[in-house]
């Protein structure tokens, strides 16, 4: 085996080991208590709370492969709810958006709702799964993300509804900004790069060996009026992505030429 090749099984064992060693810990040590406790937590915040502190602070945080730098952090409304949409390369771009810190729901693929525990473990923390290609579910996610949104909770989802395979933004779905429009909610764009370079759509083995730079970009706010239409709003928030990545990208080329 090549040293390179070593050195990337290394790099997709500790990715791995971290991505799930710390949702095996939370899980087992959080539901069982929080099932019995949970009338006290209606807007179930804990345990996303408990997978901030995991996979945000304690993965991303304190392990020595990741290297994660977040800017923009002002631009997160803090007196109302927003809908949180974010490119999406790889599953570690769920574990960056857990390194803000912040509350909020996820929209995530109904496959997960299939997985032993962690089935359970959306349920308990509110998350909403959806079907992409069942219009029926696709309503329900809809209406719950709307409910959440009134009831003054962020919703995160990526609106391509899949990972992209190149790393380029693709066309969003104008669903979740008909949400966000019902709801009176604006919507913040957050550009994340360098996760492909871990586990990219379709791999299970990392593209790169570690240490792996992760940037994530929080951008203002797409404000709304009663005559905003999702499909620009989608545009707008497609845009905002695209050209934030450009701009990131653009600085890490210069940064790795000095």
């Amino acid at each position: 085996m090549s040293r390179q090749r070593l050195r990337r099984g290394l790099a997709t064992a500790a990715a791995w080991t971290t991505v799930a060693g710390t949702a095996a810990l939370g899980i087992g040590a959080v539901l069982p208590p929080y099932l019995a406790l949970h009338r006290l937590d209606p807007d179930r915040t804990l345990p996303h709370r408990v997978t901030n502190l995991l996979w945000g602070r304690g993965a991303l945080g304190l392990a020595p492969w990741w290297r994660v730098r977040i800017r923009g952090r002002r631009h997160l409304p803090v007196d109302r709810a927003f809908l949180l949409c974010a490119n999406h390369q790889s599953i570690v771009d769920v574990l960056a958006l857990h390194r803000l810190g912040i509350d909020f729901k996820w929209v995530l693929h109904q496959r997960f709702e299939r997985v032993p525990v962690f089935a359970s473990w959306m349920r308990w923390s509110g998350y909403v799964g959806v079907d992409p290609e069942d219009p029926v579910s696709g309503r329900r996610m809809l209406a719950a993300v709307e409910g959440w949104l009134r009831r003054g909770m962020p919703v995160a989802l990526f609106p391509e509804g899949t990972r992209s395979a190149d790393g380029r933004v693709g066309p969003m779905k104008r669903g979740p900004f008909r949400a966000a429009l019902a709801a009176g909610a604006p919507v913040v764009p957050v550009a994340v790069d360098g996760t492909r370079a871990v586990l990219p759509r379709d791999r299970w083995w990392a593209a790169e060996p570690a240490p792996w730079s992760i940037q994530v970009r929080v951008l203002p706010p797409l404000e709304s009026d009663r005559g905003t239409r999702a499909p620009r709003l989608a545009r707008a928030c497609g845009d905002a992505l695209r050209a934030a990545l450009a701009d990131m990208r653009a600085d890490h080329s210069a940064a790795q030429t000095r």
